[in-house]
C-alpha cells in the first residue's frame, strides 16, 4: 500500500489513496484529450472524503493534487520534469489569494477576473468554434470563462448545458471585438492572470492548459501534469481504446 501525506493546502486539507484497477482503467479508456474532464473523473477517484467538489477547485489545486499523487507513487517527492524537477513549477502559498480581482477599465467599463476552476476549465475543453482552434481557442476561453462585469450572469449556479451555451456565446461576444479592443482586454486578462497565480503559473498551448516555471527566467519548458502520467503502463495498455 502507497502512503499518501495530507496536503494542508491554505482554502483545504487534501488527502489522497491509491486508485484501483478498475477506477484506472476506466481513466485509461477515457479519450486522453480531455484532460480536465479526465482529471475530475481521477480527483473524485482519489480524493477521500474531499471538502468539496473537485470540479469546484481552482486548477492550480486540482494540479497540486494529480502532482502530488505521482510523487507518492513514484516515490520520488521531487521528479524530474524534462531537464526541471516538480518544484520548479510549484509556486509556494506565501499568502491568501483573491476570489476576485479588478483589472481595471477595458473598453470603456469596469471589468473584473475570477480564478479558472475545473467545471470552467472543462467548459472550454467542450468548446467546438469555426474560427477558434488549438490554443487560440483556448486563450479567448479563458478570457471569455474569467472576465466579467458587475451584475453579469454567474456562472457558479449553472447546469453544464447553461454553462456551455453561456460560454459559447461570450467566445463569440469577444471574437466580435475589434482588434484594438481585443488587445486591450488581453492586456488586462494577462494582468489578472499574475495576480490569481495560485499554486501554478497557467498558460495554455494548444492541447490545453499547461504550468509554466515559478520563475520566469528558469529556462524551463513548460508542463502537463497529466492523469495519465498516474496511470500504470499495464492499466494503459490494457484499457478499451477510446473513439
Amino acid at each position: 500500500m502507497i502512503y499518501f501525506p495530507e496536503i494542508r493546502a491554505r482554502r483545504f486539507t487534501i488527502r489522497l489513496r491509491e486508485i484501483t484497477l478498475r477506477q484506472a482503467l476506466d481513466l485509461a479508456a477515457r479519450p486522453p484529450h480531455l484532460e480536465q474532464a479526465n482529471t475530475t473523473a481521477f480527483l473524485r477517484f482519489a480524493l477521500i472524503d474531499p471538502e468539496t467538489d473537485p470540479a469546484r477547485w481552482r486548477v492550480g489545486e486540482r494540479t497540486l493534487a494529480v502532482a502530488h499523487y505521482l510523487a507518492c507513487v513514484t516515490g520520488d517527492p521531487d521528479y524530474a520534469i524534462g531537464s526541471g524537477r516538480y518544484s520548479d513549477y510549484l509556486v509556494p502559498e506565501d499568502a491568501p489569494i483573491p476570489d476576485v480581482v479588478s483589472v481595471g477599465d477595458v473598453v470603456g467599463e469596469p471589468w473584473l477576473m475570477r480564478h479558472l476552476e475545473g467545471r470552467l476549465a472543462e467548459a472550454i475543453e467542450r468548446l467546438d468554434d469555426e474560427m477558434l482552434t488549438g490554443r487560440g481557442l483556448w486563450l479567448v476561453g479563458l478570457m471569455a470563462a474569467q472576465m466579467f462585469r458587475q451584475g453579469e450572469a454567474d456562472p457558479d449556479a449553472m447546469t453544464e448545458g447553461e454553462l456551455d451555451e453561456w460560454l459559447a456565446k461570450r467566445v463569440r461576444d469577444f471574437c466580435d471585438l475589434q482588434e484594438s479592443e481585443f488587445e486591450a482586454m488581453l492586456i488586462a486578462f494577462n494582468l489578472g492572470r499574475q495576480q490569481l497565480t495560485h499554486l501554478f503559473r497557467i498558460d495554455v498551448d494548444d492541447s490545453g492548459l499547461v504550468c509554466l516555471p515559478a520563475r520566469e527566467d528558469a529556462g524551463l519548458a513548460p508542463a502537463r501534469f497529466s492523469v495519465r502520467s498516474n496511470l500504470s503502463p499495464w492499466a494503459q495498455s490494457m484499457a478499451p481504446k477510446s473513439h
